[in-house]
């Protein structure tokens, strides 16, 4: 959810009133793309390796570097919380 949300506020050009207006606002501020990004990798691995399991996870590296990459997502959350 917070992805389509940041998706919304930052690359959809509709433009509908009320709480998408303000979901837009929300969703809008300093580092929300970057916020946007990080958030689509670990979307996509979620999807390939945990959800949908389409690939077998076995790579403990990589595992590793995706686990440490969700930890650094919820501080980022944290600090846009902190605004």
């Amino acid at each position: 959810m917070l992805r389509d949300c940041l998706d919304y506020a930052l690359n959809d050009p509709a433009a509908y009133p009320g709480v998408f207006d303000a979901m837009r606002k929300a969703f809008k501020f300093e580092g929300s793309r970057k916020l946007l990004e990080e958030i689509s990798i670990v979307y996509a691995f979620r999807n390939k390796h945990v959800a949908h399991q389409e690939v077998e996870l076995v790579d403990s590296a990589y595992a590793g570097k995706e686990l440490a990459r969700w930890v650094k997502i919820l501080d980022m959350i944290r600090v846009a919380g902190s605004r």
